[in-house]
Formats: structure tokens, C-alpha cells, sequence
């Protein structure tokens, strides 16, 4: 069999370090699915919590990614939609949180590291954990079964819902929100901690509910490495996310767009090679249902 380079290797293994791991951060500001207008009725609540609720979500990424290896640029552009069932039920004082894999879209160029079989696998797979008003998970259980898409799900399930305050967004608010993530890519462990700040608007109307739009940055880095095929890696790189939410007066999350741009060095000691990587991303969610 004939073996591949250690270059190709190597660069492939960066590629799917940047699809997986960076799809963390709270979000970014790609398009949202529909423009909202102002309400023109007086505003019939004071903030956002979430209460219960049942919805299908439509998330769709877009990602462009560029690494510089022996003078040259390698590009890899791929694209994703998937839909998730997701419903939160009373359960005392919070919330019992499910969500379900329903069906996934590729769209384009398969996403480096992940596999037809790895999409198939995902379908059906089911998320669930306690859901308390602020948007925090607790007890959280992701899918069963194995697949790199399926472990990037099971850590970005976890944050799907962006935190608000304890007593809940406010117009015109601002509060900060941050977390550190552990996940695994391409063989490699990495740690990625965050930190959003959120500004809210004013209450208007959006999809035909009146609702809450809130702008927020998040500001991250990303640490870690690993061994693979024999070959040590370490990764270290920062990040930013420019996010655009929607927040229904109905205890729902409506919409979330963002932008996001990465630059990460991957070293690779074996080669003593320093790969310069950037990665650029949109996603989007909303509800479709």
C-alpha cells in the first residue's frame, strides 16, 4: 500500500483541526432569515428567559480555510446544513432540554476529516440535559456513537443556547459570558476559552414575534495538541466572533448569525515546521418551524 506524505499528512490533519474545533465560539454576523422591523404595538414584556418550548432549527455553516506549508497556500472551502429537533419541557424549577439529530445537507466539498458515513452515523442522535432559564445546561448527555462530526456535536450541543442574565435580558443591557471547552480533533485534545460580550437592543418585531435583538463579540483562544500518525503536533491561535441574535418574547431563541475569523499556528515538531492557518467561517440558526 503506498503510504501518503508526511507533509499531506500533516496539512490535512491542520484542515480538520480547523473544521472541528473552532465551531465553539457563540456565533458571528452572516445573514439572518429575514430583515426584523420595529414593533409598532407597545412592548408586552420587560426581558427574556427561556421557558418551554418545541422547535426545529436549521444550522448552516460556511467555512474557508487557508494554510501556508513550503511557500505554498493550500484553500479548502466546504459547506454544512443540518436540522435539529429541540424541545424544552417544565421540569421544576428549570427545564428538561432535548435535541435531535433530524437530517444533514452537505453542500459542495465533504469538510476534511469527516466522512459520509460520519454524517449518516450522526442522524437520529440525540442530546438531552437540564435546561435552567439563564440558557446554562447541566447534566448534560450527548449521542452515543462514534465519528468526528458526532464529537464536534457533542460539544457545540452544549452551548447551543447563548446565556442571558439571571433575571433575564433586558433592553439596551449588556452583560459578558465566558467558558472554557474542552473537545478532540483529527487526534488532537484542545482547549478553547471564551469570552462574549452582549449588547442588547430594543424589543421589535421579528419572523412575525416580537423580539429582542442583541449584538455580541466573542473573543477566543485555542491551545492543545496531540499526536497523530506518530507525528506531534501543538496548536495555538486566537479568534473573534461578530454575532447577531434574535430572542423571542415567547422564551425561545429565534435566530443567531455569525462571522468568525481564526488565526492558529500548528507546529509540528518531527518537521520543525510552523503552519500558519486561517479559517473563516459564517453560521447560521434559526427556526424553521
Amino acid at each position: 500500500m503506498k503510504s501518503t506524505p508526511l507533509r499531506r499528512r500533516v496539512a490535512t490533519a491542520v484542515v480538520a483541526l480547523a473544521v472541528a474545533g473552532l465551531n465553539l465560539a457563540c456565533g458571528s454576523t452572516g445573514a439572518t432569515t429575514g430583515t426584523p422591523a420595529r414593533a409598532s404595538a407597545p412592548v408586552t414584556v420587560e426581558s427574556f428567559r427561556y421557558q418551554p418550548f418545541t422547535a426545529q432549527y436549521r444550522i448552516a455553516s460556511r467555512n474557508h480555510t487557508e494554510q501556508e506549508m513550503g511557500g505554498q497556500v493550500n484553500a479548502v472551502d466546504f459547506s454544512l446544513a443540518y436540522f435539529i429537533g429541540a424541545q424544552a419541557t417544565p421540569a421544576g424549577d428549570a427545564m428538561r432540554l432535548t435535541m435531535t439529530v433530524d437530517s444533514i445537507v452537505p453542500a459542495g466539498s465533504m469538510p476534511p476529516g469527516v466522512s459520509v458515513s460520519d454524517l449518516q452515523g450522526a442522524l437520529g442522535a440525540t442530546f438531552s440535559g437540564t435546561l435552567a432559564p439563564t440558557g446554562e445546561v447541566s447534566d448534560f448527555q450527548g449521542g452515543t456513537g462514534t465519528g468526528q462530526f458526532l464529537e464536534q456535536l457533542n460539544t457545540s450541543m452544549r452551548r447551543f443556547l447563548p446565556m442571558v442574565p439571571a433575571d433575564g435580558a433586558h433592553a439596551n443591557q449588556t452583560w459578558s459570558d465566558s467558558a472554557t471547552i474542552a473537545t478532540s480533533s483529527a487526534g488532537l485534545d484542545l482547549e478553547i476559552a471564551t469570552v462574549t460580550d452582549y449588547q442588547a437592543g430594543s424589543w421589535g418585531m421579528y419572523a412575525g414575534v416580537q423580539a429582542l435583538e442583541v449584538n455580541a463579540v466573542s473573543q477566543y483562544t485555542i491551545a492543545g495538541g496531540g499526536s497523530q500518525g506518530g507525528t506531534e503536533i501543538t496548536i495555538d491561535g486566537t479568534g473573534t466572533s461578530h454575532i447577531r441574535l434574535h430572542f423571542g418574547a415567547n422564551g425561545t431563541l429565534l435566530s443567531q448569525a455569525s462571522a468568525d475569523t481564526a488565526n492558529f499556528t500548528a507546529t509540528v515538531l518531527a518537521m520543525g515546521a510552523i503552519i500558519p492557518v486561517t479559517q473563516i467561517r459564517h453560521d447560521t440558526v434559526s427556526v424553521v418551524r
